[in-house]
């Protein structure tokens, strides 16, 4: 049956397109880790992707550091009052605040209005290098599932990925491997 499997996906056309070659894998590195739920939550912007049916062009994307629980939430805009607030109203109303975040050094996350957002929610604000995406490499490995993912199950034109994401988040987050 292995073989049969095998056989079939190194035959299908959208597996071979949509699926990147593996690389050699690199040797695992191991950073401080949060010792509770939700202590240390990454966030990172995806896109400009094609504009869906509903005008949407970007993605918020969330994961956390211990549980590696990833949320993805669609967007029209990166402004910093947009990021902002969908942050507090699809993640904090529903989990509470972390106690720290992790961006990126995009203008949008290091806005005063964002900074302001954290002072509020009693958040430590921190960034990455410059430069330096293994700082945030889960969260930039989710961000490659997620878009193999979206590739293989939207529409021919990918319009409608926006409907497809909160499938693709529960993927990511129950599977942590690559689709």
């Amino acid at each position: 049956m292995k073989k049969e499997v095998r056989n079939y996906i190194s035959n299908c056309k959208p597996c071979q397109i949509n699926k990147e070659k593996r690389k050699s894998k690199q040797p695992l590195v191991i950073y401080t880790t949060s010792s509770t739920a939700f202590e240390r939550v990454a966030l990172d912007i995806v896109g400009p992707l094609t504009k869906s049916r509903n005008d949407y062009m970007y993605i918020l994307t969330l994961q956390d550091d211990l549980t590696k629980f990833s949320a993805a939430y669609p967007l029209k805009t990166t402004d910093a009052a947009t990021i902002a607030k969908t942050f507090v109203e699809k993640f904090v109303c529903y989990f509470g605040n972390p106690t720290n975040i992790l961006s990126d050094q995009g203008s949008n996350f290091l806005s005063s209005l964002f900074k302001q957002m954290c002072k509020l929610l009693k958040i430590n604000k921190m960034q990455t290098t410059a430069y330096s995406p293994m700082t945030n490499v889960a969260l930039e490995r989710s961000h490659k599932t997620l878009k193999e993912y979206l590739r293989n199950f939207s529409d021919e034109k990918q319009e409608n990925w926006c409907e497809m994401l909160s499938y693709a988040s529960i993927c990511i987050t129950q599977h942590h491997i690559p689709l």
